[in-house]
């Protein structure tokens, strides 16, 4: 109840602060979520949490922790986690739209001498091929690591197909490897603040 309640009081402050006028005249003047869907080895057992700005320029959405751990007591699944989250947009014919990152992904890492950390973000359209991913990599020896990976400048997703519905993929793997040295151990977590994540729609009109 208590977290239901911040996710509530969170968006309504996130919708005060964007209730002006969009600054994009490529922005469809009706936007809104179908449906959302959360699916893979670190998901949370709950649905996640999607929501528009009210400018309909941010999409947010919380998908909770995803963590990875190799060690001595770790089964070899616990060092690879993803979680894969499926949006439905609802919005007018004759427009289409990418996503890029609006917040840095943050998180910890813990890890012993050589042992490697990787955390990917994948966001791709169904019936499309897979973007290049965005790829962040730390080495040991970290301790209690605490992380803001940016994206880099300009990128984003491709555009999504005019004249068809299409759904947001939005991918995120964690990694941890023991290569370098068997004996030691590691983890990552990643936890945006307040769990909640931001990505940054761009709007276009269809030829």
């Amino acid at each position: 109840m208590q977290k239901a309640m911040a996710w509530s009081t969170y968006i309504l402050g996130l919708s005060i602060l964007t209730a002006t006028a969009s600054s994009s005249a490529q922005v469809p003047p009706d936007v809104s979520i179908r449906s959302a869907v959360s699916g893979g080895s670190g998901c949370t057992s709950r649905a996640p949490l999607v929501a528009l700005s009210a400018d309909r320029e941010r999409l947010i959405f919380a998908n909770g922790v995803l963590e990875a751990s190799a060690g001595p007591d770790d089964p070899p699944a616990a060092g690879r986690k993803f979680c894969q989250i499926t949006i439905d947009l609802d919005f007018p014919p004759g427009y289409s739209y990418a996503v890029s990152g609006a917040w840095p992904l943050r998180g910890i890492v813990d890890l012993d001498d050589d042992i490697v950390a990787e955390v990917e973000v994948e966001r791709y359209f169904t019936g499309e091929l897979p973007s290049q991913p965005f790829e962040f990599t730390f080495r040991g020896p970290l301790a209690s690591h605490s992380f803001a990976a940016i994206e880099p400048q300009g990128a984003m997703s491709s555009f999504s197909p005019c004249g068809r519905a299409s759904l947001l993929n939005i991918k995120t793997s964690v990694r941890v490897s023991k290569l370098g040295n068997p004996t030691g151990s590691g983890n990552i977590r990643v936890s945006p603040p307040w769990g909640i994540q931001a990505l940054r729609l761009h709007w276009k009109r269809c030829d």
